[in-house]
């Protein structure tokens, strides 16, 4: 499929990728011409940092999903986002993918309720095979937030960013192909 460059593809409107995780969540956000416009990181603690530290009360838990959720929601109204990827959970119970289903099922669930979107599953490997040439083990978040930051010319603050941005714009240029199959 390749990149697709902003001056030559287009698609029916905005992207955003998303990278959930237990601590921080990364947003990324494509323009219909295939231009970074902005990352951000949602700050939500769904786990512990250690097992140490006092266990999340599950009420407690449910009110940080739903204010992921939320957070989500105003970035998608505010830039009329028509598309959006979400990064696929790691299926290793050392990452607690479980709770990371959770929060990727109301944030689905919320997408389509309020805007009929009906968010891609992103597998990482796939998406990082698109946008950097390989995906396989081996590829640390260091060289994810190098490529994105050198190749695709993308300012990230932190590795959370730059999946969501591998995740943005592998489902822009996947959007941007289906399109072009629907137009010929």
């Amino acid at each position: 499929m390749g990149t697709a460059t902003a001056s030559r593809w287009r698609c029916s409107g905005p992207v955003l990728g998303i990278d959930l995780s237990l601590r921080y969540s990364g947003l990324s956000l494509y323009s219909a011409a295939g231009i970074h416009l902005n990352c951000w990181t949602i700050e939500e603690l769904l786990s512990r940092g250690s097992k140490k530290d006092p266990p999340i009360p599950e009420p407690e838990r449910i009110e940080r999903v739903c204010r992921i959720a939320n957070q989500i929601v105003r970035v998608v109204t505010k830039h009329q986002v028509r598309h959006v990827g979400i990064e696929g959970p790691a299926h290793n119970k050392r990452f607690q993918s479980h709770q990371l289903g959770e929060v990727a099922g109301a944030v689905k669930t919320q997408l389509w309720l309020k805007f009929g979107i009906a968010p891609r599953i992103v597998p990482p490997s796939s998406a990082r095979k698109h946008v950097m040439g390989y995906g396989g083990a081996g590829i640390t978040k260091m060289m994810v937030r190098e490529i994105v930051e050198k190749g695709l010319g993308v300012a990230v603050e932190n590795d959370h960013e730059a999946d969501a941005t591998v995740i943005a714009r592998y489902t822009f240029d996947t959007v941007v192909a289906e399109e072009e199959e629907l137009d010929v």
